[in-house]
């Protein structure tokens, strides 16, 4: 996927912990890490609270602008209950749902997306299935 937008600055590694609130569900702190291993990069999230936990990653590559999905993976249990998915270059038809995150994080502030005109970026989830988001950028308020 190339981006259509002025040139982007590289990617930096990092580590961020981001809380989740959702009414009827115990708050989870995910953990999120890109890191640079190479040739590729790899993004990196998870979370764990009593009853759930989880985790994605993808291996990417970065040229330039353009975003290639080469693995992912993706691990969840509720109460013990769970599965887990992988997917190989071969079953991602456009971009994985973490590439597409990291695309997405890059197009920010780059693009007119607005709640009347959101910009769409395609993904397909842990089961291989085409999904779509709508990026809306939202202006501070005041």
């Amino acid at each position: 996927m190339t981006l259509a937008a002025e040139t982007l600055q590289d990617p930096q590694p990092f580590e961020a912990k981001y809380r989740l609130e959702v009414r009827g569900w115990p708050g989870a702190t995910i953990t999120h890490r890109l890191s640079n291993e190479g040739d590729h990069w790899l993004s990196d999230m998870r979370f764990s609270i009593t009853v759930a936990r989880g985790q994605e990653f993808s291996r990417f590559t970065l040229n330039d602008d353009d975003i290639e999905a080469l693995y992912f993976s993706s691990r969840y249990s509720v109460l013990g209950m769970g599965d887990s998915y992988q997917l190989n270059e071969s079953d991602i038809g456009s971009l994985d749902r973490q590439t597409a995150l990291f695309a997405l994080s890059r197009r920010a502030g780059n693009e007119n997306c607005t709640e009347s005109a959101p910009c769409e970026i395609e993904f397909v989830d842990q089961k291989g299935v085409t999904s779509t988001f709508n990026i809306m950028f939202m202006k501070e308020r005041i």
